[in-house]
């Protein structure tokens, strides 16, 4: 649970509902306090892992993209990533070229994987960006209010232009040639 919520103890409830063909029922069920925290419990200080990449994961920082790639960002913390945003400016969010006034909030496209807590990702459809070099930066969040901030740069190319982009050197290492 995110820490910045109340933490008093108080008497809880849990209200249903359930419909089969024209029968409806409902109740409740309020025998229980909720609240607290475990006694003994290790608070860390450190945000979540971000990794950031365009269409698939081997996009490497500096590459080049179409004008309207997939953002694509693994993010993995111990004690999960809070996606509920309770507290004032704890959102995942995505800025692009520092528009501070324009953040992208990408709460709701966090998948968590499979049987886990603790990791997910974000899937985001970005749409007409210009040509040129552009930066995005991802802050996200976990459960102990600790955030974490990842960049990424890279270069819109228009789809029909052909490039080379991050040659190498081979064999690596070389000694007189390459």
């Amino acid at each position: 649970m995110p820490i910045d919520i109340n933490y008093n103890l108080a008497k809880g409830r849990i209200s249903y509902y359930g419909i089969s063909g024209s029968n409806d029922c409902h109740g409740y069920f309020d025998d229980f306090l909720i609240g607290g925290s475990l006694a003994g419990s290790l608070l860390n200080r450190t945000g979540p892992e971000i990794e950031i990449y365009f269409n698939d994961t081997t996009f490497v920082n500096g590459g080049i993209s179409n004008s309207s790639p997939v953002l694509i960002a693994r993010l993995k913390d111990d004690n999960g990533i809070s996606t509920v945003a309770n507290s004032i400016g704890h959102d995942i969010i995505a800025v692009m070229d520092d528009d501070t006034q324009n953040p992208i909030v990408l709460n709701n496209y966090y998948l968590a994987d499979l049987d886990t807590y603790k990791s997910g990702q974000v899937r985001y459809q970005l749409e007409n960006l210009s040509p040129g070099n552009h930066t995005l930066k991802l802050r996200a969040w976990d459960v102990h209010n600790n955030s974490s901030t990842a960049s990424i740069d890279f270069l819109v190319q228009e789809e029909a232009e052909v490039a080379l982009d991050h040659v190498l050197n081979y064999p690596n290492p070389f000694t007189t040639s390459t």
